[in-house]
């Protein structure tokens, strides 16, 4: 098999999944801002904005599992690489966060509940980290599942998953006085997502067949998203606010990834959108780990703060923030050692799509 495939679907959905979260952070200061209320707009918005850390998760196991089963996966570089990529940008961001904008504050004394209750935040994720977390845990367990090539027995595993998926979000939630407890029902755990990772895994064993049908009928990934979206209206209307762990997302999310994969090919035309979203996507790391200090100095900010008070603003607001964080983006990257603070892939020097694979495996 090719080893050098970029899949431009991929990162499409990893640039949308990255403008949601932003969406939900805007939307959240927003509530902040008036007195813990959303309106109509507001609350929608934010709760539709809700599939974006869960679509992170499918697109992280599609493309670890994808490098197995390529054959480019080996241990040593795996390791090296999160380290380089994923571990060290989380502590840089979350030393950042915690320390230099006193989001957190450091313990005054020496007692140890404080520097224990330090430890877990920090190591736990503070605000948007936390999702790290859970990927760094996955990278954990990923050495241990990806010498797993048959796709039945795949997705027997992956049935498990939605298991016990369904289990912690169910029965696991809570404040507890012990850490470890607290942690196991914490938002970090990666078991209360690893069916959104496994599911990946299945979408990239099956890939090329599964393209071709998303390409034979992507007419209908219109149908399919305006129907999530009024699904997403529906839940809340009736039962109330949700979070992104909530279970109706374990149908929705899968269904999601492959309708926007679908859209992908649906928009072939149009490709100075296509190479906007691909842009995003490729910063997509990057703009999720700086957006909230942005949305920070607005929030500081007296003058930008007032554009908090109607959702007339929110698009400018959203724009604004989008932008300066790749600004900030661009900016950090002039600095030396950069690739220790935000993850920027390299463009990819060759882009094979699946039915050109498919024609070479043939």
């Amino acid at each position: 098999m090719n080893k050098n495939i970029y899949y431009n679907e991929i990162s499409f959905i990893r640039a949308i999944a990255c403008m949601l979260v932003l969406m939900v952070h805007i939307t959240a200061d927003y509530y902040y801002e008036n007195g813990q209320t959303h309106d109509t707009i507001s609350l929608f918005l934010n709760q539709l904005s809700r599939y974006g850390t869960p679509l992170f998760a499918v697109v992280s196991g599609f493309l670890l599992f994808n490098e197995s089963l390529r054959g480019t996966y080996r241990l040593p570089k795996f390791f090296r690489t999160r380290l380089t990529k994923v571990v060290i940008p989380f502590l840089v961001w979350s030393l950042f966060y915690l320390a230099v904008i006193s989001y957190f504050s450091l313990p005054s004394s020496l007692e140890t509940h404080q520097i224990a209750n330090f430890l877990y935040t920090f190591f736990s994720g503070y605000h948007h980290l936390y999702f790290i977390i859970v990927v760094v845990q996955f990278y954990l367990l990923f050495p241990l599942i990806q010498f797993i090539r048959s796709g039945s027995i795949f997705l027997l595993i992956t049935g498990v998953s939605l298991i016990i998926n369904i289990l912690f979000l169910t029965y696991f939630s809570g404040r507890s006085t012990n850490l470890i407890i607290d942690f196991i029902n914490n938002r970090s755990f990666l078991l209360a997502w690893i069916f959104y990772f496994m599911i990946g895994g299945v979408f990239a064993h099956y890939w090329i067949a599964i393209t071709s049908s998303l390409k034979r009928y992507s007419k209908f990934s219109f149908i399919a998203i305006t129907l999530l979206i009024f699904s997403a209206f529906i839940e809340y209307y009736f039962f109330g606010a949700y979070s992104s762990r909530r279970l109706a997302n374990l149908v929705n999310i899968p269904l999601l990834f492959l309708s926007l994969s679908s859209l992908y090919y649906l928009t072939g035309n149009f490709k100075s959108f296509q190479n906007v979203m691909l842009r995003i996507g490729n910063l997509s790391m990057g703009i999720y780990l700086v957006h909230p200090f942005i949305l920070y100095l607005f929030r500081k900010s007296d003058f930008v703060s007032g554009f908090y008070q109607s959702t007339f603003w929110l698009p400018l607001l959203y724009t604004t923030a989008l932008f300066l964080s790749i600004i900030f983006i661009k900016l950090i990257q002039i600095i030396p050692l950069s690739q220790y603070i935000v993850t920027v892939p390299k463009p990819p020097k060759v882009t094979i799509t699946p039915d050109i694979q498919m024609k070479k495996e043939a």
